[in-house]
């Protein structure tokens, strides 16, 4: 099922994903320095080896974010030059909304939620 949505509306949620996107890389930021903390903190083998999974994580997480991030910016550009060639009515018209870009940002969202759970149980019974 394709839908629509009005160009302004398809900004928006450009707009949006790109924040929470921007957020979610802060956030895995903060996890790497806490991260080092533990490690430094506590150097059994089950520690040590639970923190490379989760650096190795976040690395997956960080390029995937990147990828997204790039291909969002460019339906954000093709939204532009939509209105920049056309710009008479461009409040009232639609555009198809790229189905497999919205797939892969909730499949993004998804797996960082997760994430985010893992670590923080994992920080609550090392710390």
């Amino acid at each position: 099922m394709t839908t629509s949505n009005y160009l302004y509306e398809l900004h928006n949620i450009y707009k949006t994903w790109l924040n929470e996107l921007a957020l979610a890389n802060d956030e895995i930021d903060h996890f790497k320095i806490n991260l080092e903390k533990v490690v430094t903190a506590n150097n059994k083998t089950e520690i040590t080896a639970r923190a490379e999974q989760f650096q190795n994580q976040f690395i997956t997480h960080l390029n995937e974010l990147q990828t997204i991030r790039h291909d969002v910016n460019e339906a954000e550009s093709f939204l532009e030059k939509n209105i920049a060639d056309n710009p008479t009515a461009a409040d009232h018209r639609k555009l198809e909304v790229d189905q497999a870009l919205n797939d892969r940002m909730q499949q993004f969202q998804k797996l960082f939620r997760d994430l985010k759970h893992d670590y923080n149980t994992f920080l609550a019974k090392t710390l």
